[in-house]
Order: structure tokens, then sequence, then C-alpha cells
């Protein structure tokens, strides 16, 4: 039966291109490895080597590609007079759309309000118990109050 290969993990992917990168630890180990074991690992590492060029090549062909339809397209909308599209502009099922989304990473949604306490001057104040604490807060609990007293009922 055949054991399917893991996918290496981030340390191990950085531990493998930080000892190739070093010419003296892979001089050394290539100097006493078998000379038929090198010969295969060039083999497979050259037909490697190659799929991945070629997969570079056709991306850098399609970010080409895009970048002078988008240029054409731009030049349309100029000479149309129009300087500015956006989504509301658009039909919900129209392929434009998705040129539009602003791609990134995605936001956490405000956290729902934990705690809630009063501060020094009398105004109530709310903390979710992510990120850091509050002074007022901590300066409470530094004088002997629980947090469990703070929590919101639900």
């Amino acid at each position: 039966m055949v054991e399917a290969i893991k996918p290496l993990t981030t340390k191990e992917r950085h531990e493998m291109i930080t000892f190739t990168n070093n010419a003296k630890k892979l001089r050394a180990s290539i100097y006493e490895a078998d000379f038929n074991a090198l010969v295969e690992f060039k083999e497979k590492f050259d037909e490697i080597f190659s799929e991945r060029k070629e997969e570079e090549e056709t991306r850098l062909q399609e970010t080409e590609k895009k970048k002078e339809v988008l240029s054409q397209i731009r030049e349309l909308l100029a000479a149309q007079g129009i300087s500015e599209i956006n989504a509301d502009d658009l039909e919900e099922n129209d392929p434009l759309l998705a040129l539009l989304e602003v791609k990134g990473t995605a936001k956490k949604a405000p956290a729902e309000p934990k705690y809630e306490f009063t501060d020094e001057e009398g105004v109530k104040q709310f903390w979710s118990g992510r990120g850091r604490m509050p002074l007022a807060l901590k300066a409470k609990i530094d004088a002997g109050s629980k947090i469990e007293e703070f929590l919101i009922a639900k």
C-alpha cells in the first residue's frame, strides 16, 4: 500500500530552504551522498523545476493579459467620458462585479461587550475581554475586586 505524502509544514519548508541556500552544508551533503542517488535526485528536481517554471510563466502571461485588458477598459471608459464606476452601476451577475470587489483580509466583527464597569469619572465603560484590559478596570481589580463582578449578565 502506498502512503500518502503529507505536505511539508511551514517549519519543515523553512528548514529545507535554509539548508539548500547554505552552499557549504549543501556541498558537504552532496559529497556524502551516493552518486546514483544524486543523479536520480537531479532528474526529479529538473522535472519538478520545469513544471514550476511553466506554471510561473503561465501566471505571468495571465497577469500581463489582465493588465492589458484593464488598460483597454480604462481607455474605453475615458473615451466615453466615464471617470468612475462602482458596484451600484452594475447588474447582479455582471462579471465586472468580481473585479470591483475588494480582496484582502476579512475584518473581525466588533466583539460583544463582556464586562461593564464605571471609570473614575463615573462614566459607564464596556470591555469585550479582547486586547489590553482598560486601565480603569485594571485599577479596580488591583484594588481587590474580582473580574467576575463586572461580567454582564446574559
